[in-house]
């Protein structure tokens, strides 16, 4: 495996996931949005892990598993906004709940507090 390779791998899909999710939200598919934020941060995270371990991503899209293994110092306020991102994922990928309808306003509180983690990821 050619660790740099992956990285970089990881590292493109992280940005090409983020300015996606900018399209969305500016196209008011918040849902979809914060999907594309969770997606952002979990390819960023498996970058670093792969730096960390110079090993082979796991096949996860906890956030938090993903942090832990790559290595991050995580304050609660850290481990609630990667579990938060987390459900973000699940419920655009499985939907159970009719309840889950974001606004602009919580969307863009969260793709703002995304590029925050992302910025926060690559200075580990």
């Amino acid at each position: 495996m050619n660790v740099q390779i992956q990285i970089e791998h990881w590292k493109n899909g992280s940005v090409e996931a983020i300015e996606t999710a900018d399209l969305l939200l500016t196209g008011g598919r918040y849902i979809h949005c914060l999907f594309f934020c969770h997606l952002s941060v979990e390819k960023a995270l498996k970058a670093e892990l792969v730096r960390f371990t110079e090993d082979f991503a796991p096949k996860t899209h906890n956030l938090l598993k993903l942090a832990e293994l790559a290595g991050f110092e995580l304050t609660e306020e850290l481990r609630k906004d990667l579990t938060t991102l987390t459900n973000f994922c699940m419920e655009g990928r499985y939907s159970q709940s009719v309840e889950f309808n974001p606004d602009e306003e919580i969307t863009s509180y969260w793709f703002n507090r995304t590029k925050e983690l992302l910025i926060w990821c690559e200075k580990k």
